[in-house]
């Protein structure tokens, strides 16, 4: 019986969502009234409307199912004026949402690197080619404006600037975890900080200690000048366009010592040796 109830219940529901034209709200009426709202369910859920029964009235069910019989609580109806009134206000308010989710898209899309000037001159200290060891090794990372810029140049909006470790093509391949993409909101290519300073017209420099949760690849550097919101307007780097030039790579740790390897080998000897010492005994001692 509780089960009828619930099957009762969920088809009632699907009905109000889908296809009537009404609202069913919970009613609490009092018990016996002879004017209580029913719903009775026909072959489909366009059949439903409101009866006035005795409270214990059953209401049948022919959605699929054998005709069953079962008490349901009580449900009161709040009906549309029209059914194309009610249609018309629901294509105004998934229009509205159509609109405001198309206004708030540009508003949520990041800086365009494409559209960035590449007005700061950035070196690095490693050589192209050069490997360096994860945790132990420093780079020294300058930058300065570049004074060959076009007239009408300025860096009057320029705040700070923020150096990142950047990763090459070469090691953006079949990785789609270091993905290029030209919105810096979603771009993956430089996933590590080296610093953040205050933007000033004279040269600057850092030196910068490989941490030691940078992976194995191969990598350069770049710097992103922001304004007083943070939002990136210029650029630097090391390499080219083409992330091909003046490009060095970083050993990451993997974990493994000198010392790990040669305990484990003698470790792996002694297992072997102690093996043919147990099977040597053995035989001499079945022989006695």
């Amino acid at each position: 019986r509780e089960g009828n109830q619930k099957t009762t219940k969920i088809l009632l529901y699907i009905s109000i969502i889908r296809r009537s034209p009404f609202y069913f709200l919970p009613s609490s009426p009092s018990p016996g009234s002879p004017s209580t709202p029913y719903i009775n369910f026909g072959s489909t859920s366009s059949d439903c409307h409101p009866t006035s029964q005795p409270t214990n009235s059953p209401i049948k069910i022919r959605e699929g199912f054998s005709e069953q019989s079962s008490k349901v609580p009580l449900y009161r109806f709040v009906p549309w004026v029209n059914l194309r009134e009610r249609e018309r206000a629901m294509e105004i308010i998934f229009s509205l949402l159509l609109v405001c989710s198309l206004a708030v898209r540009p508003a949520l899309a990041g800086v365009s690197f494409s559209s960035l000037p590449r007005t700061l001159i950035v070196s690095a200290s490693p050589k192209q080619g050069q490997v360096l060891r994860a945790g132990v090794d420093t780079i020294t990372v300058s930058w300065a404006l570049n004074q060959s810029l076009p007239a009408g140049t300025t860096d009057a909006g320029y705040e700070k600037v923020k150096v990142r470790l950047c990763y090459a093509k070469v090691s953006q391949t079949d990785r789609a975890w270091r993905k290029t993409n030209d919105d810096l909101s979603k771009d993956k290519t430089c996933q590590f900080g080296v610093t953040v300073q205050p933007y000033s017209r004279s040269p600057a420099d850092f030196k910068y200690v490989v941490e030691r949760d940078v992976p194995t690849a191969t990598y350069f550097v770049r710097a992103y000048v922001l304004d007083a919101g943070g939002k990136q307007v210029a650029y630097g780097q090391t390499t080219d366009a083409g992330k091909t030039q003046n490009l060095f790579q970083i050993q990451g740790i993997s974990g493994r010592h000198a010392s790990l390897d040669i305990a484990a080998a003698c470790f792996s000897a002694f297992s072997v040796l102690s093996l043919l010492v147990f099977f040597v005994a053995d035989k001499r001692g079945f022989k006695k």
